[in-house]
């Protein structure tokens, strides 16, 4: 940490005590709701973020009885939001004693008094608790999901990849898409987007996301898809560590479970199809499409 006077660093600590207090609120708030309905993407991306901002702050500050706590709670989001374990009660009960937990040591930030909390017995029962939340197929294909991840060479006809059978779902104008949930790293808002001139025309500029320049990439013009602007739009950040990109959409619908069986070869116009669907799915609920989002995106 950087040196600072006592006033400044007083400063400091103050604003973080307000900014987390205010992140364990829509912790706690969106918890309650998550229990009753698990299936609210955007709301497990909120929830993440809140914890992940504190995580932060508090490493920033060398909190480090906050950082650990928030940090095993931010593994288990993680895993909710990506599809690989469920928000079952006994979930949702750990994290929202995790909440507790840190509004007590945030406390105790505050008065400057150590009152001993035990964190650590927390910290250590996180593995059980993630593990509670991920039903038997999820965890067979857990490593085979995260070596996906990290190898994105094995993409394009990779059989294990397509195991993980979790998929993002978001819409342009009325038609349904989706991407396989290792390719998704998060999901924001729109925030300021920087044109750049002389690209093509569908990248829309340039955004900081904490401090990471992300390209925009408007998935409407690239697809020549009808779309709309409002409070819905969202960014879908992909999962890639040698370059940054997101793309915009008009919303995101849910996080959705595909077999093997559900997904049929494409039926669509063959020059779309050939570049950019590798297969459709049809459920009560939409048609969907499912993309080859490194191929629409050429990386």
């Amino acid at each position: 940490m950087e040196e600072f006077n006592s006033s400044e660093y007083q400063e400091i600590k103050n604003d973080f005590i307000d900014e987390a207090m205010e992140h364990l609120q829509t912790l706690e708030d969106g918890l309650l709701i998550i229990e009753q309905d698990s299936g609210d993407y955007e709301l497990l991306n909120t929830v993440f973020r809140a914890v992940h901002s504190i995580k932060g702050a508090a490493d920033y500050l060398e909190l480090d009885k906050i950082v650990a706590t928030a940090h095993v709670m931010e593994n288990i989001l993680d895993d909710l939001r990506n599809g690989t374990a469920k928000a079952n009660k006994q979930v949702v009960n750990y994290l929202l004693k995790g909440v507790d937990l840190l509004q007590g040591l945030v406390h105790e930030v505050k008065t400057g008094e150590d009152k001993n909390i035990d964190y650590q017995s927390f910290v250590n029962e996180a593995p059980s608790i993630d593990n509670a939340g991920k039903d038997s197929e999820t965890k067979n294909n857990l490593s085979t999901i995260r070596l996906n991840t990290d190898n994105p060479d094995r993409y394009e006809g990779d059989d294990e990849l397509e195991q993980s059978n979790k998929y993002i779902i978001f819409k342009l104008a009325d038609q349904c898409y989706g991407v396989n949930v290792p390719e998704i790293k998060e999901i924001v808002k729109i925030s300021e987007i920087t044109p750049i001139p002389y690209l093509d025309e569908d990248i829309t500029g340039l955004m900081n996301l904490r401090g990471e320049i992300i390209t925009i990439v408007d998935m409407r013009k690239k697809l020549t898809a009808n779309g709309t602007n409002d409070s819905k739009n969202r960014i879908i950040i992909l999962n890639r560590e040698d370059t940054q990109v997101g793309f915009i959409v008009d919303q995101v619908m849910e996080v959705m479970e595909l077999l093997p069986e559900d997904i049929k070869p494409p039926m669509v116009d063959r020059d779309f199809n050939a570049d950019y669907v590798y297969g459709v799915a049809e459920t009560q609920k939409a048609f969907i499409m499912l993309l080859d989002i490194r191929k629409i995106l050429n990386i």
